[in-house]
């Protein structure tokens, strides 16, 4: 129903999916297959289209807040690397905030060096990293979201690892 709607392939409505929703990893072992969020597919299968579901079923406004009095740069989520260890710290710190984004789900594990028991960290998929940085960037910049050429320019930087690294990213007072 959702290719005859959109008017595409199975497949094309397949890597559609892939892209929005898949990409959640919980473990380092590499034969672990990534995980597609069922809510959100099942949301996109029923009323045929591609949404924002699991985003839009909570805010993370204490991330944000976290993410604000540490300063942190947000072009550093994506391919952050972190410690073994860290990752199973469950108590909120206020000067690291990866872990807590991590078990919050806004975060997945895309690499592991078994040597230096090191983590690779970043958005699992679009709907994850699109939806958090549209929630984010308010707090990170004093443009608003309704001067949309402006909005957009910010998002695509924010959105872009390579372009967002040249840029400083603080948050706004």
């Amino acid at each position: 129903a959702l290719a005859v709607k959109r008017n595409a392939t199975c497949r094309q409505v397949m890597d559609r999916l892939t892209r929005q929703y898949d990409g959640y990893r919980f473990t380092k072992d590499e034969e672990f297959t990534s995980m597609y969020n069922p809510f959100s597919v099942l949301s996109a299968l029923q009323k045929r289209s591609y949404g924002n579901y699991w985003f839009a079923s909570g805010t993370p406004t204490f991330l944000v807040e976290m993410l604000q009095k540490t300063a942190f740069d947000l072009s550093d989520m994506e391919g952050i690397e972190v410690n073994e260890a860290s990752l199973s710290d469950d108590r909120a710190d206020i000067n690291n905030p990866i872990p807590m984004i991590y078990q919050s789900g806004y975060l997945t594990i895309k690499d592991y060096d078994e040597r230096f028991r090191m983590y690779t960290l970043g958005f699992p998929n679009e709907e994850v990293k699109y939806g958090f940085l549209n929630f984010v960037s308010p707090f990170y910049t004093s443009i608003s979201a309704s001067s949309s050429a402006r909005w957009r320019a910010v998002m695509w930087t924010l959105s872009s690892r390579a372009c967002a690294a040249s840029l400083p990213v603080s948050p706004t007072t």
